[in-house]
């Protein structure tokens, strides 16, 4: 398992966003309105995951493994930005609403993972926020 948690020591090199959803609208102190959103990252990892079913254990031990993300020390953190718009219906009448996200892929900010095998993929889920 500490082999496996050291792959988060580092910057994740070829990771891509996959998907984003929206979870929930909020309000800052200033009352500012913000958005939470959880993105979908795929990424190859290392070869030894695969290895004599290393992957099948750390399914098995998620729990304990999302929890010992928080204790790791952000070394420096890769920042994904993107911006979209959305069109959005409210009374017959169609808005476009621009969003822009930010995920920081960092260990403490991963909420769940789930592997590939078939494709020898390794898929994380990370909360971002939005303005």
């Amino acid at each position: 398992m500490e082999e496996f948690l050291d792959i988060f020591c580092v910057p994740l090199h070829k990771i891509n966003l996959c998907e984003v959803a929206l979870l929930s609208k909020e309000r800052n102190r200033s009352d500012r309105r913000y958005y939470k959103f959880i993105g979908r990252f795929e990424f190859v990892p290392p070869e030894f995951v695969w290895d004599n079913g290393c992957y099948e254990r750390l399914i098995e031990d998620r729990q304990n493994i999302l929890n010992k993300f928080n204790s790791i020390e952000e070394q420096s953190a890769q920042c994904i930005k993107r911006k979209f718009t959305r069109k959005m219906r409210s009374g017959g009448e169609v808005k476009k609403v621009d969003f822009e996200f930010v995920f920081d892929i960092i260990p403490r900010r991963i909420i769940n993972y789930e592997f590939d095998a078939s494709k020898k993929k390794m898929y994380l889920y990370v909360v971002g926020y939005g303005m």
